[in-house]
């Protein structure tokens, strides 16, 4: 066969072939579609029934019991819920419910009207800044009276101060306890508190009476005196603390006195005393009083006699000195006490 021929026949072959494939994929485009027809209306193809269909959640619909996970029982138709069903629009609270307009409370309940206090009372709150409970004082301010550890509160006082600063510095504040019950008292005690002008303590003293037992009716003259006081003292006050005592004061009479400014300046009391007692005494000391015009006391001051022992009967001199008299001293009291 010639060249020619060959070529001719090479080419009605490959026709031929060309035409056999399009059949055959005819054919086959065919026997697809009779087993998958193509939707028209949705594009979708419709896969094979040997493929697992895909479950669609939206498409579930679940009837009769529902099966809780494994190894947890419950009761058919009871979901299984590890919190307290909450009701439609609450949020579920992890604390105990509270009723409704009540808050709930970490502390214990107070009464209305009554604060709590997280402080324990005390002896000692320490007082910051705190003025010590008084009444009005100033230089005579009136004391307030301590009750007789054992008896009822008696009519026992303090009258007349006055205040002085001698020419050394030293502050003085004198006056004189009166007892006016029908019985005698004993320790009587003056306790002052001294003040600066903001009302701050700067200074205390005390002193007791020049007679070591006031009898009834009687008087007794104090100094409360203060060697180095501050410069900043405004005002103070007192206080009376005292005893009672069943026992009477033993005394000895004033036989006579008179008072005269020596030529140094200085006033004398001068006079002697007398054993009216029908026994011996020892120790007499005379207590003098100076008042002003007004009845308060600007100075006090004492002297033992010259004789320790006096017998019944027996007299003994004094002379009782002030060394810096004031010059508004109107007149003066005298008395003396003696020991057994």
């Amino acid at each position: 066969m010639s060249r020619r021929s060959l070529r001719t026949f090479g080419i009605v072959s490959a026709i031929g072939g060309g035409f056999a494939f399009v059949v055959l994929l005819c054919l086959g485009v065919a026997l697809v579609r009779s087993i998958n027809p193509i939707s028209h209306a949705t594009g979708e193809v419709r896969l094979a029934a040997t493929q697992s269909a895909m479950p669609v959640a939206a498409d579930i619909s679940v009837s009769g019991t529902f099966l809780p996970p494994t190894g947890a029982p419950t009761s058919t138709g009871t979901l299984l819920s590890t919190a307290s069903p909450v009701p439609t629009g609450m949020l579920p609270s992890t604390e105990s419910p509270v009723p409704t307009g009540t808050l709930p409370l970490t502390e214990s309940p107070v009464l209305t009207g009554t604060p709590p206090s997280t402080d324990t009372p005390g002896p000692s709150s320490t007082a910051t800044d705190m003025l010590p409970t008084t009444d009005t004082v100033g230089p005579s301010s009136t004391p307030t009276d301590t009750p007789s550890p054992d008896s009822t509160p008696a009519p026992v006082a303090i009258r007349g101060t006055t205040a002085y600063v001698t020419a050394s510095g030293e502050r003085h504040v004198v006056g004189e306890v009166t007892n006016s019950t029908s019985g005698s008292i004993w320790f009587a005690k003056v306790v002052g508190t001294f003040y600066d002008a903001a009302g701050q303590v700067v200074i205390t003293g005390t002193a007791y009476t020049m007679l070591d037992i006031v009898g009834a009716g009687e008087a007794a003259p104090f100094d409360l005196a203060l060697p180095e006081p501050p410069p900043s003292i405004d005002h103070h006050d007192l206080q009376l603390e005292y005893a009672t005592t069943e026992s009477p004061p033993l005394r000895v009479d004033i036989a006579g006195h008179q008072g005269s400014v020596s030529d140094t300046g200085s006033y004398h009391v001068i006079g002697e005393v007398r054993n009216q007692n029908g026994f011996a005494v020892n120790f007499v000391k005379v207590v003098v009083t100076f008042y002003n015009a007004q009845d308060e006391v600007v100075r006090t001051s004492f002297s033992n006699t010259a004789l320790d022992v006096l017998s019944p009967g027996q007299k003994a001199p004094f002379d009782v000195a002030l060394l810096d008299p004031p010059a508004d001293i109107d007149h003066y009291a005298v008395i003396a006490q003696a020991y057994q």
